[in-house]
């Protein structure tokens, strides 16, 4: 019993000397989830290291609670949020396929290199290259403690015991400055590293591909954070924000029904939906969009497409060579859900109709 108990007692003591305190040891179990596509580590509170973009981060915010810090209130009332899609006149957000970039109309150019640099401490950054002749800002790599990458047992052991998940991606950027006459071009560079094994016996941090969706995030941040004051003026809310939380999310009740909702409008789920069933291989008999019914045949497989999203599932053919099921998408509330029925519009699952699901809900995520 003594051997135990004296155990029980470095395990405790090894798990709480990692924080400052208890307090902080409990702060970290009961903090929100860490549902972000990107959440990285600092070494103080993330609240903390946000300016409130309602005034500017050089002054000091009033005491008094303004409309324009509840986005429900503002709302409520036809007060217009600023967000990645508001137009405005000296910042634009602008796209080329799934590659973004942001344009800004200033001619105090040092100033808006100050801004950029101040952006990324407050995101938890320290800058490891930074000249302003060559227009290039490189952060150093930080770990991605986001949860939304983890199954439920990893996400409720990391939540109470944080030291045993330990995170596996690390992410960097860097931020490349074109000088035009008019203005300046902000260009983000996502670089990441994952551990992984080395094809031997040893795991180490290995290079991973750059990540559009992540470049998208931090460039969507960056967006709200230089376009504040601008937006204010224009008599937008300005509501601080700690980065967007997920777009897409897969519900599995207990007959394994799966339903996908995402928090978009109809009009552009459509059509991404689309692009992603021609993605990963499946065959699209007929899209009514007035209907909101998508009908699909998953057993036309292309076998000679080894890349294809469905290359290990063939034997779906085997018994059953007309697999054919519909994905009607609806409105809901402020987004738009997505269900799998058959051809007399009831729920229906399988094995071609779970996968298709999973691979939607991880390309809108």
């Amino acid at each position: 019993m003594n051997i135990k108990h004296f155990i029980l007692t470095l395990i405790l003591s090894s798990v709480i000397s990692g924080c400052s305190s208890m307090s902080d040891y409990l702060a970290n179990i009961v903090s929100e989830d860490r549902e972000e596509l990107v959440v990285y580590k600092r070494d103080k509170a993330y609240d903390e290291t946000q300016f409130d973009l309602e005034v500017p981060p050089d002054l000091i915010t009033p005491r008094t609670r303004d409309v324009l810090e509840i986005p429900d209130y503002a709302s409520k009332r036809n007060i217009p949020i600023f967000t990645v899609d508001t137009n405005l006149d000296n910042l634009k957000l602008l796209r080329d396929g799934r590659d973004s970039y942001l344009f800004v109309k200033t001619s105090e150019k040092k100033l808006l290199w100050d801004r950029v640099s101040n952006f990324w401490q407050a995101e938890g950054f320290r800058l490891s290259q930074k000249d302003f002749s060559i227009g290039i800002m490189k952060t150093v790599f930080l770990e991605n403690l986001s949860e939304a990458q983890l199954g439920t047992v990893q996400r409720i052991v990391g939540r109470y015991v944080p030291l045993l998940v330990s995170p596996d991606t690390r992410d960097s950027f860097k931020t490349r400055f074109l000088f035009r006459d008019d203005g300046v071009d902000i260009i983000l560079t996502h670089y990441g590293k994952e551990y992984m094994s080395d094809g031997d016996v040893e795991f180490r941090w290995q290079n991973r591909p750059r990540d559009p969706e992540i470049e998208s995030e931090m460039l969507s941040r960056l967006y709200i954070y230089l376009g504040g004051e601008e937006a204010k003026s224009k008599g937008y809310a300005v509501v601080k924000s700690s980065g967007s939380r997920n777009k897409a999310s897969l519900n599995i009740d207990e007959n394994g029904i799966h339903t996908l909702y995402i928090s978009d409008i109809f009009e552009r789920v459509w059509p991404q939906t689309i692009r992603s069933l021609e993605t990963i291989g499946v065959t699209i008999n007929s899209a009514k969009e007035n209907d909101g019914v998508i009908s699909i045949s998953a057993s036309e497989v292309d076998e000679e497409n080894t890349d294809s999203f469905f290359s290990n599932l063939i034997f779906w053919k085997s018994d059953n060579s007309d697999i054919k099921f519909n994905l009607v998408m609806s409105v809901d509330k402020d987004g738009t859900l997505i269900e799998v029925q058959d051809n007399n519009y009831l729920s229906y699952t399988n094995i071609a109709s779970e996968e298709i699901m999973r691979a939607l809900y991880s390309d809108f995520r």
